[in-house]
């Protein structure tokens, strides 16, 4: 972590201010007024903190004195436009916010009403196949993630693939990516099996299940608990395929996924969340350098097309990317290209089976 020689932390009224930067340039820059939308209740704890550190070092590092203002709401969605609203209404000239694709939306629309800038920052579980007028979304590309496993998996661990999916986890583009990378590649999907639902069995049933195919690799699509469970589960009924499990899964279980296969936006070792910060803050510091002066609301133009260190902003979407890499236990065993905008594989994902959920931080 940079060295912030210079900050100050003013909390209340549920808003935490920070300022950050270099001395030499915070003594005669005006610093950079920027709101941060936060989930408050996430399921992964501490990750609005990271954030807001990884903020802080990428404008430290950017040399951009910068005013942070955090304002958390609900899952990432109730209330997130009318808090952009407030944050620029209170001075914010650029809006930082974590929040679900959905919700991106309406807070695009509140901050081009109030002529701020707009970087959505989230963790990429939904597709994104329309751009949000002056908006940048960048994120820990986590559907891009899962295609590139699938067609990692199919050259390079087997060539038939059976899915166990839990219920809450379910309704992200995410767990259909891994089908479509693995069959876009030319290997067999043979069938799933649903757990920590209702209606569904248990994860040993799944397990079994899974075993009974005889699929080359499994793929686990669940979080926290539930994929350390379905884990434990195929373990003990001697599931002998190979394992790939969803990136934020892995990295939650560290040593306890054992010898499980994924593939993610950061290496081993870097907080994911403190990551999704630096990356933002650089955006927004390479927006502040190439607009001069000119509305912050034309930020997602100014950007467009652009490359900034390691992350590439697609002209037309104005999402990000940025390089992937395979992980096996603790190791980097490869590296694998950005997913740029929206591969075939995934247009043709069947209208009953998209993302319907709101929560981009898997919450549920």
């Amino acid at each position: 972590m940079l060295d912030l020689t210079r900050r100050a932390v003013v909390a209340g009224g549920g808003t935490a201010a920070v300022l950050v930067g270099v001395p030499a340039l915070a003594a005669t820059t005006p610093a950079l007024s920027v709101g941060v939308l936060t989930t408050g209740n996430s399921s992964r704890p501490g990750s609005a903190a990271k954030l807001l550190g990884g903020l802080s070092a990428g404008f430290a590092a950017a040399g951009v004195p910068a005013s942070l203002t955090e304002r958390p709401v609900a899952f990432g969605y109730a209330g997130a436009a009318a808090a952009a609203t407030e944050l620029a209404a209170a001075g914010a000239q650029v809006v930082v916010a974590s929040v679900s694709t959905i919700a991106a939306r309406q807070v695009a629309a509140a901050c081009a009403a109030a002529g701020v800038g707009l970087v959505v920052a989230n963790v990429g579980a939904q597709l994104v196949d329309e751009p949000l007028p002056g908006a940048v979304q960048t994120s820990l590309q986590h559907w891009q993630s899962s295609l590139r496993m699938g067609e990692w998996a199919a050259g390079h661990l087997g060539r038939s693939l059976f899915s166990i999916v839990s219920a809450p986890d379910a309704g992200y583009d995410t767990v259909f990516a891994v089908r479509r990378g693995f069959t876009s590649a030319g290997g067999r999907f043979l069938g799933f099996e649903l757990t920590h639902g209702a209606d569904s069995g248990t994860v040993e049933q799944a397990a079994r299940a899974a075993k009974r195919s005889g699929a080359d690799v499994v793929a686990i699509s669940a979080t926290g608990s539930r994929a350390e469970q379905i884990l434990q589960a195929c373990r003990a009924v001697g599931l002998r395929a190979e394992v790939v499990l969803d990136s934020l899964a892995a990295d939650a279980l560290g040593r306890r996924a054992g010898a499980a296969w994924s593939v993610a936006s950061w290496a081993r070792g870097a907080d994911p969340f403190a990551t999704l910060g630096r990356d933002a803050a650089l955006l927004v510091a390479e927006g502040q350098q190439r607009l001069a002066g000119r509305g912050w609301d034309r930020l997602g133009d100014i950007l467009a097309g652009r490359k900034v260190g390691s992350l590439l902003v697609d002209r037309d979407l104005r999402t990000v990317s940025k390089p992937l890499v395979v992980r096996h236990a603790a190791s980097v065993v490869a590296s694998r290209p950005a997913v740029r905008g929206v591969p075939a594989s995934m247009r043709t994902i069947d209208p009953d089976q998209v993302a319907g959920y709101t929560n981009e931080y898997l919450a549920t």
